[in-house]
């Protein structure tokens, strides 16, 4: 669980529901930790969404997509079509 802070919201998908409402305090927290220990089988599917998730975080991952990223830039700025500089 975060606060909604900074970029959180926007990284932390929603269907990880680990994302606190803004101006959450104590007993907001206190309330979505008994949520999660009253219903184990939502519990379980916010646990699989957010290890899906986690896992997409992986360097392997995360360092071939930025490689792709960069390869396409690379690859339209040597294109004979891009436009002169």
């Amino acid at each position: 669980m975060t606060n909604r802070v900074g970029g959180v919201p926007e990284y932390v998908p929603e269907d990880c529901n680990a994302v606190m409402p803004a101006g959450a305090d104590a007993d907001d927290w206190a309330e979505r930790l008994e949520a999660f220990e009253e219903n184990r089988e939502r519990l379980e599917g916010w646990r699989s969404a957010t290890r899906r998730w986690a896992e997409g975080l992986d360097w392997q991952i995360v360092s071939e997509e930025y490689r792709a990223i960069y390869r396409d830039v690379y690859n339209q700025a040597a294109s004979p079509d891009a436009p002169a500089k």
